[in-house]
């Protein structure tokens, strides 16, 4: 399970943490449209889970989609889809979480001294790579649902 409140957004990417279609949808259809969506033959995990929210009283749960990058499903962060529907038609809600290693050390010598950050090391070629996929997994998830 999933806490709400350690999910975050991808807006600094382009894309939205909201989509409202006209029709209904189901987590299914997220997943069916980002295989076949999928230009760039990104490698993909799916997994299912809940995402909690509210306190001891007023505790919520909803189902969530979250995709994962197959060849390094723990050090990148991860995609998170929900839906709930309004009348006729369906919100998409789309979120990060997870822990990307390649940003946590990039952090950890950016928060450091001069000195100190000199002394860690930060795989800019991996974090580059890792910025490129999560770029080109928000240009699938946006041309797949024509998100302009």
């Amino acid at each position: 399970m999933l806490k709400k409140d350690m999910l975050y957004n991808w807006e600094e990417l382009g894309l939205p943490s909201t989509v409202n279609f006209k029709s209904k949808i189901t987590l299914e259809d997220v997943e069916y449209t980002l295989k076949e969506t999928n230009e760039y033959g990104l490698s993909f995990l799916f997994e299912r889970d809940q995402i909690v929210s509210g306190g001891l009283l007023n505790k919520k749960q909803e189902d969530c989609l979250i995709v994962k990058n197959a060849e390094f499903p723990t050090g990148y962060f991860y995609f998170i889809f929900t839906i709930f529907n309004v009348g006729a038609g369906s919100t998409l809600k789309i979120y990060r979480s997870g822990i990307s290693k390649n940003t946590a050390q990039k952090q950890k010598k950016e928060s450091r001294g001069l000195i100190a950050g000199a002394l860690t090391q930060v795989d800019e070629q991996g974090l580059e790579a890792e910025y490129t996929y999560y770029n080109l997994v928000v240009q699938t998830i946006m041309n797949g649902f024509e998100i302009r």
